[in-house]
């Protein structure tokens, strides 16, 4: 991959960019990690935990999907944190330097009465994460220059000793009497703080291969969000990959639809899980929030460099060379043949997988309805490639859907 993008630079500009984007968390994230920060410099833990600490903050709540999740998790004492913590944790399964990451959401509400199920320095790490989350719920929408303190500690320290750790709980009175702490916490972005505690040892030259790896956790994102969707990305994916395979494309543009095909929806992030599931019409501003999520696509991925093409690839699937699609109404001129196979590649998945509300349609039926659906494609040879191979196409599908929805039913039942 031709690229002077680093690992720690796409770490960086993605998790930013679900914190800012995720409507559920918008900032949230941002601000947990800096209390973390703060309280891990407080207790004098050592770098590496401390790095593990901050960015397990800055994800901890990736598994809280749905407004009424959200709902719960702004109280006080969480009743039960367990499905999100888990599916948080699963997300992240199988990103590089990320497994401690991943251990610590997994128990991110930990309580001190709890503790001792856990190794000590993992139960230190998620208990001192537990006492910054519920900081800042206790701070939510709260002008910070005038937070009473004192109010807030109140709240924090009757619960000490069962839900957080009374010598936490001194640290954290400590770190709240500097003015940097405050300072930080309104001032300080995910990027300059991640930039300070992420490691040499992520800061290495992303590869074709280590992108894939990443945008396959990603999509986990996505894509976990609803059973409507579980597998979707990987379906998108698949068929992206092969019809580019089919159609005689280089080996480098077939790994980067394959990449994608993982990404082109994770600008779902940004939209209500409650819409994506919606089995039904929506109204007009309800479609136009599910008619943004290209956007987001584009507006997370665009800015990494190196990934300027395929964010593209990812963000135009709802284009139409006519100048109708969105969201950027492009031309025939303007929408090249990859961004058109992962059109072809998302409509074609969605049309033959199973949703929960229907079955997935017969091949004869779908290739009907994608003429109907394509007229404004003006790349035959795509056209034809999918119709003389829309049964193995097929396959490629179900055996990649197959194989996701396998990892996605494990998490659920750890979760029931």
């Amino acid at each position: 991959m031709n690229t002077n993008t680093t690992y720690r630079a796409l770490l960086v500009a993605i998790i930013h960019s679900l914190d800012l984007i995720n409507k559920l968390l918008k900032h949230h994230h941002r601000r947990v990690a800096v209390v973390a920060k703060h309280l891990a410099e407080g207790c004098g833990l050592e770098v590496a935990e401390m790095k593990n600490l901050v960015v397990a903050a800055s994800l901890h709540d990736l598994g809280a999907l749905t407004v009424h999740e959200r709902d719960q998790l702004i109280q006080l004492d969480v009743e039960n944190p367990e499905p999100h913590e888990i599916l948080g944790a699963a997300m992240l399964e199988g990103l590089p330097y990320f497994e401690e990451v991943a251990d610590i959401i997994k128990h991110h509400h930990l309580r001190f009465d709890s503790a001792s199920k856990l190794d000590p320095k993992l139960a230190n790490l998620c208990l001192l994460l537990h006492l910054a989350d519920r900081f800042d719920v206790l701070t939510m929408n709260e002008d910070l220059t005038k937070v009473n303190f004192n109010v807030i500690y109140e709240k924090l320290q009757a619960l000490g000793g069962v839900v957080f750790s009374k010598a936490h709980l001194e640290v954290m009175k400590i770190v709240a009497q500097k003015e940097v702490f405050w300072l930080d916490l309104e001032h300080l972005t995910m990027v300059n703080l991640l930039n300070d505690v992420l490691d040499e040892e992520v800061n290495i030259p992303v590869t074709l291969s280590l992108l894939e790896q990443f945008a396959t956790v990603l999509s986990k994102v996505i894509d976990y969000r609803s059973e409507f969707t579980a597998t979707h990305s990987q379906g998108v994916s698949a068929v992206a990959e092969a019809l580019g395979r089919l159609m005689g494309l280089d080996e480098d543009i077939c790994s980067k639809l394959k990449i994608a095909g993982l990404l082109h929806d994770l600008g779902k992030v940004g939209v209500a899980t409650e819409l994506i599931e919606r089995n039904g019409s929506l109204t007009v501003d309800e479609f136009a929030e599910v008619k943004s999520h290209t956007y987001f696509t584009y507006a997370i991925l665009h800015g990494i460099p190196g990934l300027k093409e395929i964010s593209m690839w990812a963000a135009s699937h709802h284009e139409r060379q006519d100048g109708k699609g969105y969201p950027f109404k492009l031309s025939h001129e303007q929408m090249t043949l990859p961004m058109t196979i992962v059109s072809y590649a998302d409509v074609f998945t969605a049309l033959t997988e199973d949703r929960p509300y229907r079955k997935g349609m017969p091949i004869e039926e779908v290739m009907k309805k994608m003429d109907q659906l394509f007229q404004w494609c003006e790349y035959p040879e795509i056209r034809e490639t999918l119709k003389q191979n829309a049964i193995p196409l097929n396959v490629v599908r179900e055996s990649a859907q197959h194989h996701s929805f396998g990892h996605y039913q494990n998490v659920k039942n750890l979760i029931k």
